[in-house]
């Protein structure tokens, strides 16, 4: 979304820059007018007029071209090395308490994209295995060696055409319930013929 906001006569707008800048972010400037992207407003710019998509003014315009992010297939290909590479390597959780820790092993693993965001969005399904608990535990019950957990985690990729770690909780649509379902299927099947 641009927004205009009028353009302050003692602080003239700032020139576009050529770099780090994207479709997201189209800088129009005419008749005492200056644009806004949703994070200058974000910054304290207050707005008087909102207007949706691309404007049609004619004006001074910048808009920079990203790289564009990995398809999905390419994402899962990285990811798949780098958790091959890191196989052994135990992953280090705090306990809700904060003092003490559990470590897991990342097992197995399986890749899901998102069905109505296609080289957008991923899940990731990890089996992990608790290999070792620091005391003190919050709840002593969830320090049991050799138990197993599944983490069901998402990449999406950012305006900035970067796939990045979905640190919130997300929405998953109903078909892809059951793909995820499925892989935790074929993830313990796996498990029981090693």
């Amino acid at each position: 979304m641009t927004a205009l906001v009028p353009a302050r006569r003692a602080c003239p707008a700032p020139e576009p820059k050529a770099s780090g800048t994207g479709p997201h972010r189209l800088t129009v400037r005419t008749a005492g007018f200056q644009s806004a992207n949703r994070s200058s407003i974000l910054r304290g710019a207050t707005s008087s007029l909102l207007m949706v998509g691309h404007s049609s003014i004619k004006g001074k315009r910048e808009i920079s071209s990203l790289p564009k992010a990995f398809t999905f297939r390419e994402f899962e290909k990285k990811k798949r090395e780098k958790f091959e590479k890191e196989k052994k390597k135990e992953i280090e959780i705090k306990d809700v308490n904060g003092k003490g820790k559990h470590y897991f092993l990342r097992e197995d693993w399986e890749f899901i994209e998102q069905s109505d965001m296609k080289d957008l969005k991923a899940f990731i399904i990890e089996r992990w295995k608790q290999v070792r608990v620091k005391k003190p535990l919050a709840y002593p019950k969830t320090g049991t060696i050799g138990k197993m957990e599944y983490r069901i985690s998402y990449y999406i990729v950012t305006t900035k055409n970067r796939w990045w770690f979905g640190q919130y909780a997300t929405l998953i649509p109903e078909e892809d319930i059951q793909e995820i379902q499925k892989a935790i299927t074929r993830m313990e099947k796996r498990a029981h013929t090693r």
